[in-house]
């Protein structure tokens, strides 16, 4: 909600926390989303091999009905025990019962989330699945797995609001239209992609090569001496009041770099506000009169933070109705590379 356009102008609000990226971490790990969605792709029905005993054969089958009773549980130790019978099971049998085993593994943990969505325990319910799947993809391929990755995409949007993932938008290369040679495409404050601004881009990667936190997508951005920023917009669709904390995952790939990074709620997202210069000196006394402030250490590893809007209240003169934008400054430190992943509001 945004104030009326004949309303005298207000301060402005700003919401600020300091990350100096030299101290040690002091603040919870948030939980992660894994990565998981609703699984797309076809899934091949149950498998059904060809034992050369009759009896294998029909306790095989007990199994696959125990599956489609929901006596998970059971179709688990039936399958288990079939496979401890058997000296060297073939490639297909073996396939085919340890694929029985993860329905079966899956539909467990299923049950236990669908009883806790069903009552409304998102947050009990998205833990059961993390614990089970901390990644998102223990169970792929099966109808449990499938039918559980919903509950946890349905629990992530009661928990979450997403501000950003960088998994839907292009990664443009200098060749490419939309590059940053491209200067339509450039933002007019210097940035290499519109709407996040100077010297960002969003990069595609791994976990395994540290590019990404989650996903496939993560925001590069390359600070220097000079005071720049990265902005996420689209807050003012949302009622902020409703959310606890903030999390957002950071990584300085430079383990010696100690850039100072300021982290506002911004009410236009467009200018950087004149708080009594624009220095370093000026960015620090904002930090330490409105600010709250914790540490993150540069060791080349990723960071998760999880921070308390309601500890931002405590210094600021927060507006939720005003704010309409996210944005991280950095104001102080050499050259360095920040990646940026996973930023997201949580209700509490």
């Amino acid at each position: 909600m945004h104030p009326d356009a004949d309303q005298t102008p207000r301060s402005w609000p700003a919401l600020l926390i300091v990350l100096f990226l030299s101290m040690p971490l002091c603040a919870q790990d948030p939980p992660r989303e894994g990565g998981a969605e609703a699984e797309k792709t076809e899934i091949l029905p149950l498998p059904v091999p060809a034992f050369d005993d009759p009896k294998l054969q029909e306790r095989y089958q007990q199994g696959c009905d125990l599956l489609d009773e929901e006596s998970f549980s059971r179709a688990r130790t039936t399958f288990r025990r079939i496979k401890s019978s058997l000296r060297t099971p073939g490639k297909e049998i073996e396939e085919a019962l340890e694929r029985c085993v993860l329905e079966a593994e899956a539909g467990v943990v299923l049950l236990k989330v669908r009883s806790y969505v069903e009552r409304e325990r998102y947050r009990s319910a998205l833990n059961a699945c993390l614990k089970a799947d901390p990644d998102g993809d223990a169970f792929e391929g099966t109808f449990t797995g499938r039918e559980l990755s919903e509950f946890r995409k349905q629990c992530q949007d009661e928990i979450y609001f997403l501000i950003d993932e960088f998994e839907k938008k292009p990664v443009a290369t200098p060749e490419e239209p939309g590059g940053e040679d491209d200067p339509e495409e450039r933002d007019p404050r210097g940035g290499r992609n519109r709407g996040y601004g100077q010297n960002a881009k969003i990069v595609g990667g791994s976990r395994e090569d540290g590019d990404v936190r989650s996903g496939k997508g993560a925001l590069h951005w390359m600070i220097g001496r000079q005071m720049s920023s990265v902005t996420f917009r689209g807050l003012d669709e949302i009622d902020l009041s409703e959310f606890r904390y903030l999390n957002i995952s950071l990584r300085s790939e430079d383990p010696k770099a100690r850039p100072a990074i300021v982290v506002l709620f911004d009410v236009d997202g467009e200018q950087i506000p004149d708080r009594q210069g624009r220095g370093r000196r000026a960015w620090g006394r904002v930090g330490q009169r409105e600010g709250f402030q914790l540490g993150v250490s540069p060791t080349g590893r990723w960071q998760d933070l999880r921070l308390d809007l309601r500890k931002f209240v405590k210094k600021g003169e927060a507006d939720w109705e005003m704010i309409q934008a996210l944005r991280l400054i950095h104001y102080q430190g050499g050259e360095a590379k920040i990646m940026i992943d996973d930023i997201r509001l949580e209700r509490s």
